[in-house]
């Protein structure tokens, strides 16, 4: 349903020459829209409103037209004690759909980028996240960018099958790493992965429930037992 109804405004936008545009999109479903949508894949734009954003609006290229995202800033006493998931559950907490909310940045400052449409309800109805009153402000321009942390860890394993792996990342045994895949677990590059077999290259990012994302940084060579040597990042 989410394909259809987004081909149904691409189309209707390419026919009629203006642009139009998607609510906010996660990974994995701006990599469908890519696949399902080939004969437009030059024509596809992504735009989060932060650099490196995770989450974007998609629409096709016009030389008009502003995408209709705001970024905006929360203002507390201590803005370091909001974690992500406070700001997040208080935005829902006002009624807004998970979909008109895009990337998330908290630490020194807490920066966040929505749908245009609901930008100044926001500003006007959110005053308090967790304990601490708030003030929000419109931010000018999208210079914000998001910095990706990560820790790094070198290790080896017997190949790059996924549940090889799994096994090394998540500290299981092979045949408890194959039974965590199979029921549903793990992503890789943000789909759902049963195939236990599947051999992972460089790039791969792997989501593992209740252990985090990862991400196979680079694949160094063998060890003289026959063993892969390779650098795996984990985000943090």
């Amino acid at each position: 349903m989410f394909l259809a109804s987004l081909y149904d405004r691409l189309e209707q936008s390419d026919q009629k020459n203006y642009p139009v545009y998607s609510d906010f999109l996660d990974a994995r479903q701006m990599i469908l829209v890519q696949q399902t949508f080939p004969f437009w894949r030059e024509r596809l734009q992504f735009f989060g409103g932060i650099q490196n954003a995770e989450r974007c609006i998609c629409s096709l290229d016009f030389e008009y037209g502003e995408p209709p995202v705001r970024l905006l800033e929360v203002f507390a006493s201590d803005i370091s004690k909001l974690a992500h998931g406070d700001i997040l559950g208080s935005l829902m907490g006002l009624g807004l759909k998970r979909q008109k909310i895009g990337d998330i940045l908290t630490g020194d400052r807490a920066v966040f980028a929505v749908k245009e449409e609901v930008a100044e309800y926001i500003c006007q109805e959110l005053t308090q996240i967790s304990r601490y009153s708030v003030n929000v402000q419109m931010v000018d321009g999208f210079s914000v960018a998001r910095e990706q942390q990560f820790s790094s860890r070198s290790t080896t394993v017997s190949s790059l099958r996924l549940d090889c792996l799994v096994a090394d990342i998540a500290r299981l045994s092979r045949e408890k790493a194959k039974s965590y895949i199979l029921s549903g677990k793990v992503k890789v590059n943000h789909f759902e992965e049963s195939n236990y077999k599947r051999v992972l290259q460089q790039g791969d990012v792997l989501s593992l429930v209740r252990v985090g994302r990862f991400v196979i940084d680079s694949v160094d060579g063998v060890t003289k037992k026959d063993r892969m040597k390779i650098t795996v990042k984990k985000y943090e």
